[in-house]
């Protein structure tokens, strides 16, 4: 029961960060992403790889949002 509550908090982050993403606050993207990997303990996991991906980008358009 607590993985699949785990597994229902990681798919509404992942929703969540990929909602900010496309509204352009990549700051809450960033932070979606962290939580996600935070929730995982894995790094194997490509949930994980993803997460981890999806975060540098998140940093990445934020970092040019200034330039």
């Amino acid at each position: 029961l607590a993985e699949k509550q785990r597994d229902e908090t990681i798919a509404l982050l992942t929703k969540e960060g990929l909602s900010y993403k496309d509204k352009n606050m990549y700051r809450r993207c960033a932070a979606s992403f962290s939580k996600v990997m935070d929730a995982l303990t894995n790094r194997e996991d490509m949930k994980y790889k993803q997460a981890k991906a999806l975060r540098e980008e998140c940093d990445a358009l934020e970092a040019q949002r200034f330039d």
